[in-house]
């Protein structure tokens, strides 16, 4: 028979895909392994080289670029062979963009039990088990996650790294069942807490745990000190809302519950530790040679992206300057090598002018009742825009369908692709607008008044960019200057 006859040129590679443990002990490397010897035997190959990976199938970025790939540019005619579809890839899209991605770039394909796949005869068989292993795969996360979340409910800790200051209890199983203070690392906990409490920054606090050689957070590694804390972990410790011993957890359907453990932290404490962190940051001082107060809050009129911050490159004794400009035409090159919009405008402000100028144009319009009622008007609030989704989700149901007719395709194996695609396309849907608040003539004027009191009272930089952040001041700019502003105040 000819099909027994081994191939004599090229390179045939085996590709082996285990994610987890758990799955080397039901498709393991030495079950794929067999497979694919018997499809390269009864396709006449050789297998010359072996592939093993160790990553999951749903990763996206497997489709994006490859050990598989780099393989077929450097060896025309690569062949490759996998012991089944679900090696390849957990979703259809990831699965089937390899294979047409290798055969684009040369290569030949192969699925044990189903054969080569540059004969579409063989197709239809394949896609079928593609989408049966993504079928497959969403059932499994959702079991995961359903189990996670009945554990929840039973106020057992669901999964995950516990915070830093606890650890897990666990049952005679070894199991996980709560959190409980950790001896060592609960007391360096509430240190945190109480120095942030008598007002010392997080890299204050950081500095003395280092003095203190106190372990950091995460360990930096076999030969390097495993204490080393900097002013970010802290922050994040400071910031995080576990300590006061709850957690919401929620389940794939979207259901929530609370898992309790013992706080290390009183609601009054955490309260004040949030405003003293809130009230640092406000008063600091900028950091930066070239502090900019609308930084963050500035789009280009032209395009809608934002503006970002640009300082000269020094040329000898020269002065620097600090400028606003439009980041897509900063990026234009970039951008237009890689096929994306560009800004045809070019806007470009200093600094200083521009900043000086918005402050100007922010204060008239939130002192002037009539103008502040049309910024704050009900048409103009932001609403939950979910339309390049629902748009994504109609090509991809166009897509599954026209595959299926192509194919010929059961419409059980279709339905299997469609029902989820459905089921978030009624969901999107079904999302109600907010209730639109009513402000009247006479709470502008209230407001505009408020404004004006405070606005005369904040005259450093900390002061106003933290007046910027709290209303969630956006400005638009153009050539000519401020062409509008969007304003989003808090209570």
């Amino acid at each position: 028979m000819t099909a027994n006859v081994p191939v004599p040129h090229g390179k045939t590679v085996g590709g082996i895909r285990v994610s987890t443990a758990a799955q080397a002990d039901r498709y393991g490397p030495e079950r794929q392994r067999s497979d694919i010897l018997g499809e390269a035997d009864r396709a006449g190959l050789r297998i010359t080289d072996w592939i093993e990976e160790s990553v999951s199938g749903a990763d996206e970025e497997r489709g994006l670029e490859n050990q598989y790939f780099a393989l077929a540019r450097d060896h025309p005619g690569l062949r490759v062979i996998w012991s089944h579809p679900n090696r390849v890839g957990r979703h259809v899209e990831v699965t089937v963009g390899i294979v047409r991605r290798l055969h684009k770039l040369g290569a030949v394909v192969h699925i044990a039990g189903i054969g080569n796949l540059r004969d579409r005869r063989n197709w239809r068989e394949f896609i079928r088990d593609a989408v049966e292993a993504e079928n497959d795969y969403s059932t499994i996360v959702y079991n995961l996650s359903a189990g996670k979340f009945a554990k929840a409910q039973r106020n057992m800790w669901p999964h995950g790294k516990q915070p830093f200051g606890y650890r897990l209890v666990r049952d005679e199983r070894g199991r996980s069942t709560t959190l409980e203070p950790h001896p060592d690392d609960a007391p360096v906990y509430r240190t945190i807490v109480e120095m942030s409490l008598a007002g010392h920054g997080a890299q204050a606090i950081a500095d003395h745990l280092n003095q203190l050689q106190v372990p950091n957070i995460r360990p930096i590694g076999v030969g390097r000190q495993s204490y080393g804390w900097g002013g970010t972990p802290v922050r994040t410790i400071l910031s995080n809302p576990r300590y006061l011993g709850r957690m919401e957890y929620t389940g794939p359907d979207g259901q929530t519950t609370t898992v309790t453990y013992p706080p290390l932290i009183t609601p009054e404490q955490w309260q004040a530790v949030q405003e003293g962190t809130a009230d640092r940051l406000r008063q600091r001082s900028s950091r930066s040679d070239y502090p900019a107060l609308f930084a963050g809050h500035l789009t280009c009129s032209s395009c809608g992206s934002t503006m970002s911050l640009e300082v000269d490159r020094p040329v000898g004794a020269q002065k620097r300057y600090a400028r606003y400009v439009c980041h897509w035409h900063n990026k234009r090159k970039a951008r237009a090598a890689r096929g994306q919009p560009l800004c045809l405008g070019e806007t470009r402000w200093r600094v200083t002018t521009l900043d000086e100028m918005g402050w100007r144009f922010l204060v008239y319009n939130l002192t002037q009742p009539e103008i502040l009622l049309q910024l704050l008007d009900v048409g103009d609030l932001p609403l939950p825009d979910y339309s390049r989704r629902l748009e994504e989700i109609d090509a991809e149901m166009a897509k599954v369908l026209d595959m299926s007719v192509r194919l010929g395709l059961p419409e059980s194996v279709a339905l299997l692709r469609l029902v989820p695609l459905q089921e978030e396309r009624a969901r999107l849907q079904a999302v109600e607008a907010p209730v639109p608040r009513v402000i009247t003539p006479e709470d502008a004027a209230t407001m505009a008044q408020g404004f004006a009191e405070r606005l005369a009272r904040f005259e450093t930089f900390e002061e106003r960019r933290s007046a910027l952040r709290r209303w969630r001041v956006r400005l638009s700019v153009d050539m000519d200057g401020i062409a509008g502003i969007q304003l989003r105040p808090g209570e």
